[in-house]
């Protein structure tokens, strides 16, 4: 996360006698911090919080928070697709992959996981009765490979 102290001398670069910083200089402190941010994207997020015309320190500090944790949370569903196109499955995250080529993929890496145990869990906590542990779907892929020890332990 970008330091508080370069936060504050940026808005303060840009902030008004009320100290406030229009919305329309945005974009430029974005780039001053070095985010890529599309117009749409900050519109989208601006919208979000509620922001008009102005905001304060806190409100730039929830801004940038906001734009960080997306791109974190696209490049974690970057690499949970590139994961899923490896194991066979499809682009268009249709289908099913198998359960043993990812055990064969744990395997090879040493991760000593045993994913027809994780699915077990996973359905029990679901509470869903009725279910086979050969093969999954994208969601249920996605959602264990996201999951903490509550599934592995």
């Amino acid at each position: 996360m970008t330091e508080t102290s370069e936060l504050d001398n940026l808005f303060q670069k840009y902030a008004n006698k009320q100290q406030l910083v229009e919305l329309w200089a945005i974009p430029q402190m974005l780039k001053d911090l070095n985010i890529n941010l599309q117009e749409e994207e900050l519109f989208n997020i601006v919208f979000e919080m509620d922001i008009h015309k102005a905001m304060t320190i806190l409100q730039l500090k929830n801004l940038i928070f906001r734009i960080q944790n997306k791109s974190d949370t696209l490049e974690a569903e970057n690499d949970i697709v590139t994961a899923w196109i490896a194991l066979n499955g499809q682009e268009n995250k249709l289908g099913v992959i198998k359960t043993s080529d990812l055990q064969k993929m744990s395997d090879k890496y040493k991760m000593e996981l045993n994913f027809e145990q994780i699915l077990h869990k996973y359905y029990r906590q679901k509470n869903i009765m009725q279910y086979q542990t050969q093969e999954m779907g994208y969601q249920v892929f996605k959602d264990i490979m996201a999951a903490g020890p509550e599934l592995i332990d």
